[in-house]
């Protein structure tokens, strides 16, 4: 088991929802608990917000605009606690 919010996992998607559900279930059955997770969608239209809206115990970072992978992954940075 993690240490609670020793670790913060960020992953940034952008119209990319298959791959984001595959990456955000791996995670979930292979990670011990106490993470904490946060999921930047950079102004997706394919369904990835609304998936992220599920996903339980994420923070979910939303810009309305794909700002690039260096700019979602500093807006999770932003929310991280570990």
């Amino acid at each position: 088991m993690i240490a609670p919010g020793a670790v913060t996992i960020i992953i940034p998607a952008h119209n990319n929802l298959a791959y984001s559900r595959v990456c955000v279930e791996s995670l979930q059955r292979n990670t011990p608990p106490g993470y904490r997770l946060v999921l930047v969608d950079n102004g997706s239209a394919d369904g990835s917000p609304e998936y992220f809206d599920t996903v339980p115990g994420a923070e979910v970072v939303r810009h309305t605009a794909n700002l690039g992978f260096a700019a979602g992954v500093n807006a999770g940075l932003r929310r991280a606690t570990a």
